[in-house]
C-alpha cells in the first residue's frame, strides 16, 4: 500500500512538474486566435447587402463586410480602373454566410475571412485566410490553396473578372455603392 500511494505521488509529481516544463517536454498547441472580430458591426462596415446565393454559400445568403480602416481603400480598389493596386496592412474582409436564403445575424452558419498581413504569404499579396463555424472552430487556416486559386480570378472556378488577375488584390467583392473619393 506503500508503495501504491507513493506510486501515485511521483505520478502527481511528474504531472505537475511536465505541466511546469511543458514547453520543453511536451509543447502545448495554443488555439489559433481569429483574423476577425464576430461582432460584424463593431469592427466592420458593410460593403454588400445581403445576397442569396453566392460563393461561398451555395443557396445560403451571405453578407460582406470590410474593416473600417479600409473601406475607402476597398472602394478606390473597385473603381472602374482600380485607383490602388493593394489593399494596406491591417485591412480585414469578413463574408459572413447565413444558414437560410435570409440575412439573419441570429442565424449564422460560417464566416469566411481574409486579413492583410505584412509578411505572411508575399507570394500571394499576404492574405492571411481563415473560415470558421458560427460556434468559434476554425475549419481552414493561412495561406489556403483552395482561397487563393478562386481569388485568383480569371477562370469559370473562380471570380470571374475580378480576382488578383484583374487588380483586384486578391478580393471579388464589388461594393453595392462607391462613395465619391
Amino acid at each position: 500500500m506503500k508503495y501504491r500511494a507513493l506510486g501515485v505521488s511521483m505520478s502527481v509529481l511528474c504531472g505537475v512538474v511536465t505541466v511546469a516544463c511543458g514547453d520543453e517536454i511536451h509543447p502545448t498547441k495554443q488555439p489559433t486566435p481569429l483574423i476577425f472580430d464576430t461582432h460584424l458591426p463593431l469592427a466592420y462596415e458593410s460593403v454588400r447587402a445581403c445576397r442569396s446565393p453566392g460563393e461561398h454559400s451555395g443557396l445560403n445568403a451571405f453578407s460582406v463586410w470590410v474593416s473600417k480602416d479600409g473601406v475607402s481603400e476597398f472602394t478606390a480598389l473597385w473603381q472602374t480602373t482600380p485607383a490602388i493596386q493593394r489593399l494596406p496592412d491591417g485591412v480585414v474582409v469578413v463574408k459572413e454566410v447565413y444558414l437560410g436564403s435570409v440575412c439573419d445575424s441570429g442565424q449564422i452558419e460560417r464566416w469566411v475571412a481574409m486579413k492583410k498581413e505584412k509578411g505572411f504569404d508575399p507570394e500571394h499579396a499576404d492574405w492571411h485566410w481563415q473560415e470558421v463555424k458560427a460556434n468559434g472552430q476554425i475549419t481552414s487556416e493561412g495561406a489556403t490553396p483552395a482561397c487563393i486559386g478562386c481569388h485568383q480570378g480569371g477562370d469559370a472556378a473562380s471570380c470571374i473578372g475580378f480576382g488578383e488577375q484583374n487588380g483586384r488584390d486578391y478580393t471579388c467583392t464589388v461594393p453595392d455603392a462607391k462613395p465619391a473619393l
